[in-house]
């Protein structure tokens, strides 16, 4: 094992990361990930609708929980083919004299 591998090694040891877990937000973090913003954030924290960690007196956010806030508020697409589409007239009045 090289000198690298090893120091890697006790780095996920001693903070018990797992490989390819991203690291947690806090709440102006999770506000920059989600694109809410921090203010809207704290307030769906408070209405729990969304999970934090407390750690001290610190807020944190999985990103996971985050992707799955984003995935509940998904609005399906509408399959909608172009032959149903209703028609409208695209005539405008300007330049018709009206």
């Amino acid at each position: 094992m090289t000198m690298n591998m090893q120091a890697n090694e006790t780095t996920e040891a001693r903070t018990g990361s797992e490989p390819g877990r991203r690291p947690l937000l806090d709440t102006r973090g999770a506000g920059n990930y989600t694109g809410l913003g921090e203010r809207y954030i704290r307030r769906l924290r408070s209405e729990r609708k969304i999970a934090c960690i407390r750690i001290g007196g610190r807020l944190l956010f999985d990103p996971n929980d985050l992707d799955h806030l984003i995935e509940q508020h998904r609005e399906p697409i509408l399959n909608i083919s172009a032959s149903s589409w209703p028609r409208t007239d695209h005539t405008s009045a300007v330049g018709r004299g009206v």
